[in-house]
């Protein structure tokens, strides 16, 4: 509806726009520098590069998006809901396919599945939107604003015409963590591959 549409323009043009994808160059050095050094640091031994790799994406993608990092020894818990969504992206509901059968994903325990993972995000979006809310108000300088920083402003401000309500706040961030996530795991499969495949 219009309401989606002008929610969608908002976030085309303050944050996924050529400049504030730009800005956040810095964020990508220092991550793909950090990433290098952990590279070099475990040298003799057998590393895990697909991992390795996800942790940037990860890692680059909370940091313009959330406003820092969420891998580590304080972000385990954020990396298994990852892993968890990512596993349920790719479960197949029967009910999609033969809808007389949905009743199996209740059955099986998948629906349950996905109420937690909902919920566990859910959670930790709101976690995230009010750290962001209780922080002092940040510099000036819009490019050291995240993207929750941008929504917020709007949400304060009025800044799109039309009041944004929290849960879309929450929504978009997971739509764009998601989508960006996405596409940095296909370019890092599609250059793997580019290289086995001949």
């Amino acid at each position: 509806g219009e309401y989606w549409r002008q929610v969608k323009s908002v976030c085309v043009i303050n944050l996924l726009s050529n400049k504030r994808v730009r800005s956040f160059r810095f964020v990508r050095e220092e991550e793909t520098k950090s990433m290098i050094s952990d590279i070099m640091k475990s040298s003799p031994s057998v590393l895990n590069l697909s991992e390795m790799f996800l942790r940037l994406s990860n890692d680059v993608v909370s940091r313009v998006a959330l406003g820092r990092k969420y891998s580590g020894e304080g972000g385990m818990k954020f990396e298994g809901l990852l892993r968890e969504f990512f596993e349920l992206l790719g479960t197949t509901k029967i009910g999609d396919y033969i809808p007389w059968l949905s009743w199996v994903s209740s059955v099986n325990g998948l629906e349950a599945k996905f109420d937690k993972v909902a919920k566990k995000f859910d959670d930790f979006l709101d976690n995230v939107v009010q750290e962001h809310m209780g922080q002092s108000s940040r510099s000036g300088d819009d490019n050291q604003q995240d993207f929750v920083d941008v929504l917020l402003a709007f949400q304060k401000e009025n800044l799109a015409g039309f009041p944004i309500e929290t849960d879309s706040i929450k929504a978009l961030i997971l739509v764009i963590m998601s989508l960006s996530l996405c596409v940095s795991v296909r370019k890092l499969l599609n250059r793997l591959m580019s290289t086995y495949i001949r």
